[in-house]
């Protein structure tokens, strides 16, 4: 599914990308701290991807509108690069 959205999937994008640091300081000290703590509870359980490369997939956001279309795409380009929130409720409400 991810690869058929062209979600990024790569090292370098997950903690060398421009972005992964502008995201985090879009949050400030929330955002640090959210990282740390996501990764400290992500190696406390014991969790692992089904594959090793699954742990490189950044993710993204997709708003489908009524008709089925997709009326809003992001990718996000590194970590915590997230989609906009404002934007993600204007697609939505577009629809509305």
């Amino acid at each position: 599914m991810y690869k058929a959205l062209g979600l990024y999937s790569d090292l370098g994008r997950l903690f060398f990308s421009p972005s992964t640091p502008a995201a985090l300081t879009r949050r400030g000290a929330a955002g640090a701290e959210t990282l740390k703590s996501a990764n400290a509870n992500y190696f406390s359980a014991g969790l692992s991807a089904p594959k090793p490369a699954d742990t490189t997939q950044q993710g993204g956001c997709l708003v489908v509108n009524s008709a089925g279309l997709v009326s809003y795409a992001w990718r996000d380009a590194g970590t915590g690069d997230f989609a906009p929130t404002e934007s993600v409720l204007s697609a939505v409400m577009a629809d509305a």
